[in-house]
């Protein structure tokens, strides 16, 4: 019984050395105009996000949630459906962003990378006028992106 309980607690600990290391999907988009950029990095495609920089008019707000207790950021990816979606939250900014399903198309795929193209909406504290201050306030309007993700294991 004694070297069952030490053969799981063993399974448990050295699974997640074989199971890979946490891969990053980047993402980035653009909208038609270029005047609106985002770039996204999410733990896997579909775990929580990591970093998140959106830039109107040269305007910019950069948010590392791995440094900052007070923000949630999570994805919601159903494979299946083709729904991906991102909200960030905290004291100074909401962030959500949905990728349209019909538009998505994978472009490629090796071993544990794949490429993704996709259209997406943006709804966002706008960086133009962001200050502690002003979280919701003024709120971009919906932005249409063209967007790629990068995801490598």
């Amino acid at each position: 019984m004694k070297f069952l309980a030490i053969l799981f607690l063993s399974i448990l600990l050295i699974t997640p050395l074989f199971a890979g290391s946490d891969g990053t999907a980047v993402i980035k988009g653009k909208s038609g105009t270029g005047r609106t950029l985002l770039e996204l990095h999410t733990s896997d495609i579909g775990d929580g996000v990591k970093y998140l920089k959106f830039t109107i008019d040269g305007k910019s707000y950069e948010v590392d949630v791995r440094k900052d207790s007070e923000t949630y950021g999570y994805v919601i990816h159903d494979h299946k459906n083709k729904v991906f979606t991102v909200v960030v939250d905290n004291k100074k900014i909401d962030f959500k962003f949905w990728m349209i399903p019909e538009k998505q198309k994978v472009t490629e795929q090796k071993g544990t990378s794949e490429k993704w193209e996709f259209d997406a909406y943006l709804e966002a504290t706008d960086p133009r006028g962001f200050t502690d201050e002003t979280r919701n306030r003024p709120m971009s309007p919906r932005i249409y992106l063209h967007c790629t993700l990068d995801y490598n294991l």
